[in-house]
């Protein structure tokens, strides 16, 4: 056999080619190893900037709900009869005495540090913290924002240090009128030392400053009190002139960059938590802040830019380690091809026989997928074929209960029919002997004998409709009553007394109604079954609202649940009643039911005895909002 060989110049050709491909793959690995890094950086900044948001958004709902829990209270309190006397005589200790005790108690139920009355001179009269009897305060509130605000007729507002306990608080002040002129001023203090625990995380800072930038609110203490940057002059004898902040200095924080572009430096800090705890020469910070205009505030979070850095560099390590791979992988192949060249012969075998594979790969791919297919379509078949089954079942299940009721029903029927026979035949008696009066009485009674009749029919034919209407709001009082009216037959006929407690002004729930009053029927006949051979046989049915909806309890004097099938008895099939009394299905059905309208129902034993059945249903009111 003759070997054929390649002609030298094809091989340098080749050759030079190698240069300038590695170059170009330099420099694209470059390009990419680059946007890898970019585009990590980015990722990780925008999950911690939506982290940073959420937060934000806590923290900045927190302070505003903690204000305007009492940003209404100085007005309300101006109105008060007492202050306007205790003003108009600061001296008569009996009116100042039960101003005294009256301002204690508010502050007391607010939940307000203190409440103060001052005079138009800033002096106060009294607060809540004097004691009935003891010589007045000297606390003087004249240089004080809130104070200076008030007198100028409104609502006045301020962040400051408590110059008695030397705690932080926020003021709120609003004028005393007389007439035309203002009398003095009622002053509520806000304690605010109690909403930074929750802020503290080994991750981010969250720094609350003033329109000064003074940071007053912080997860880090030793930053109370210090600016975020260089206060100048006029500021500064400002807050002095003020007392805000008492006597501290203001000293700025150690920001080398910003916070400004939503990125933040600061050297030295200190480490608080972690292996590396201790004093490192910087970290850097991802900068996110809320302004609160009513306050005057800025809330910002400082989140620790060390998890962005490590994730980009994370990232260009794992691109230049694929980068590396892929050369490594085709400085390999090039070498293969310089040997697979010889061996064309063998590689042209071996590419046919790897044909033939695929092609029969190919095919078995193609079976199984058709099988999977298959498979597919008859589970959905089947899921089809368990739904319908299911709304049968449910249906058959009210069937059977409508067995159960018949003869309470046809008792309730009957006994209507003979008082409208007897009101008729009285009737006619009574128009016979002119007395149409007497007549009329009889005909009013057939009227109501035939309207409680259409009731009692008309719930029976709703209870056995084949419901498929999606959930809607309901009243699930009314469910109550239709289930206890087609059972009354039952109930009597079994001893029972029904002691309801169930309020008419509940939330609508979200629901079904006949599905709604077949789960009560369930609850309802379960419990009729379970105090047959009961002392005492009391069915009690209670309903509150629930935070997030409406709650239900069904309870009866029967035995209980045994505690070991407490776990069972909502599983299909399942019953502890004796053979030929029931298919086991009430409960389950009454589990998917429930289960379906977004609710949960629960079974437990009641201290006195009893099984007790909770039913929780969403409110449609937070349906809608989560529809929304």
């Amino acid at each position: 056999m003759t070997s054929v060989r390649k002609p030298h110049s094809a091989r340098t050709a080749r050759n030079r080619l190698v240069f300038p491909v590695l170059v170009i793959y330099v420099v694209v690995s470059a390009a990419i190893v680059l946007g890898t890094g970019y585009w990590a950086r980015d990722q990780a900044e925008t999950a911690v900037r939506e982290r940073n948001a959420s937060t934000l958004n806590l923290v900045v709902e927190n302070l505003r709900g903690e204000l305007s829990k009492f940003i209404y209270m100085p007005k309300l309190l101006s109105s008060l009869d007492s202050i306007p006397r205790v003003l108009a005589a600061p001296t008569d200790r009996n009116s100042v005495d039960v101003l005294t005790e009256e301002l204690g108690n508010i502050a007391n139920i607010s939940g307000a540090k203190a409440i103060y009355l001052l005079d138009d001179t800033g002096r106060e009269i009294t607060s809540s913290h004097a004691t009935p009897g003891d010589n007045a305060p000297t606390r003087d509130s004249s240089k004080q924002p809130y104070f200076l605000q008030a007198m100028e007729g409104r609502l006045g507002r301020q962040f400051g240090i408590d110059p008695t306990s030397r705690g932080r608080s926020y003021f709120f002040a609003h004028p005393v009128r007389r007439q035309t002129s203002i009398a003095g001023v009622v002053v509520i203090q806000v304690e605010m030392d109690n909403l930074e625990p929750p802020w503290f995380s080994a991750d981010r800072e969250i720094l609350v400053v003033d329109e000064h930038g003074i940071v007053f609110l912080t997860s880090r203490p030793e930053w109370r009190f210090r600016s975020i940057s260089k206060l100048d002059t006029s500021s500064r004898e400002k807050l002095v002139r003020e007392g805000r902040y008492a006597t501290r200095s203001f000293e700025p924080l150690p920001f080398t960059e910003g916070p400004a572009g939503g990125f933040a430096r600061l050297e030295p800090v200190v480490i608080r938590t972690g292996s590396k705890a201790g004093t490192t020469t910087h970290a850097d910070f991802v900068v996110d802040e809320r302004l609160m205009p009513d306050s005057g505030w800025r809330v910002l979070i400082l989140a620790n830019a060390h998890g962005i850095q490590r994730q980009a560099l994370i990232s260009v390590i794992a691109a230049i380690s694929a980068l590396l791979i892929l050369l490594l992988i085709a400085a390999n192949i090039y070498q293969r091809r310089r040997r697979l060249i010889e061996r064309m012969a063998i590689q042209e075998t071996a590419r046919q026989e790897l044909e033939v594979r695929v092609l029969e790969r190919t095919q078995n791919l193609t079976e199984t997928n058709t099988k999977l297919r298959d498979e597919i379509d008859e589970r959905h078949r089947a899921e089809a074929e368990l739904k319908t089954t299911q709304v049968e079942l449910v249906q058959a299940s009210k069937m059977a209960a409508l067995g159960q009721m018949a003869a309470g029903l046809s008792h309730e029927l009957n006994q209507p029919l003979a008082a409208i026979r007897s009101y008729a035949e009285n009737a006619g008696a009574f128009l016979d002997r002119q007395q149409p009066d007497t007549a009329r009485s009889n005909l009013l009674g057939i009227a109501e004998l035939t309207e409680r009749m259409a009731r009692i029919i008309k719930n029976l034919r709703t209870y056995s409709r084949n419901e498929q209407v999606p959930a809607r709001p309901v009243l699930l009082q009314n469910a109550v009553q239709e289930a206890c009216s087609l059972l009354e037959g039952r109930l009597v006929k079994a001893g029972i007394s029904v002691q309801l407690d169930v309020p008419d002004d509940l939330p609508p729930v979200m629901a079904g109604d006949v599905r709604l009053q077949q789960v009560f029927v369930n609850l309802f006949s379960n419990a009729i079954d379970a105090m047959k051979a009961a002392p005492e046989k009391i069915l009690f049915v209670r309903a509150m609202a629930d935070p997030g909806g409406v709650q239900v309890s069904v309870q009866d004097t029967g035995p209980g649940v045994p505690e070991e099938v407490l776990e069972s008895v909502f599983d299909p099939f399942y019953s502890t009643k004796d053979v030929g009394e029931g298919m086991g299905l009430g409960l389950s059905i009454t589990y998917g039911i429930v289960r379906r309208f977004g609710g949960v129902i629960t079974v437990s034993n009641a201290h006195e005895g009893g099984a007790v059945f909770t039913v929780t249903l969403p409110g449609a009111e937070y349906a809608d909002e989560a529809a929304e």
